[in-house]
């Protein structure tokens, strides 16, 4: 996987996740347990793992590639 097709897949689950969170906060589905549940469980961790990712994509794609990191000397 190249870095482009990695950024866009990134930032498209960080969008979804985005609108699905705003959607709990403007909808009444908020009082739906189960709809809940997947915001917190599913949607809150995919937007924190998504954006992390898009903003650390340079040592992701070094990690996915099998390049070492330089490692820091004191």
């Amino acid at each position: 996987m190249n870095g482009s097709t990695f950024r866009k897949i990134a930032r498209w689950v960080h969008f979804l996740m985005a609108a699905l969170i705003g959607t709990f906060i403007y909808s009444p589905w908020s009082e739906n347990p189960m709809f809940s549940n997947v915001i917190f469980w599913l949607a809150v961790p995919l937007l924190t793992l998504s954006g992390l990712c898009m903003w650390k994509q340079g040592i992701i794609m070094k990690k996915l590639r099998g390049k070492a990191l330089p490692t820091e000397q004191i």
